[in-house]
């Protein structure tokens, strides 16, 4: 590869859960990382669309591993 040519690396994680993190015009937490509680409420649906489950415009979502999300929250430490 020579310096004029720029690359990048894309590495690919396993996602196969989305959940409300905040809904515009709302409160926004100081949680660093997705927030533990509510999830019945703020988890998605699978089979749900976006819209139906009250998605709007500036909406923010976390999209991650609902293994990692379960083995983070039965052990919630976060280090630097």
């Amino acid at each position: 590869m020579s310096n004029n040519e720029s690359y990048f690396k894309v590495i690919y994680l396993f996602s196969d859960t989305m959940k409300v993190i905040h809904q515009a015009h709302g409160s926004k937490t100081n949680e660093l990382v997705v927030g533990l509680e509510d999830d019945d409420k703020l988890i998605l649906a699978e089979e749900s669309t976006l819209k139906a489950a009250g998605v709007a415009n500036e909406t923010e979502l976390a999209f991650f591993c609902m293994d990692d999300y379960r083995k983070y929250k039965a052990s919630p430490v976060t280090t630097w």
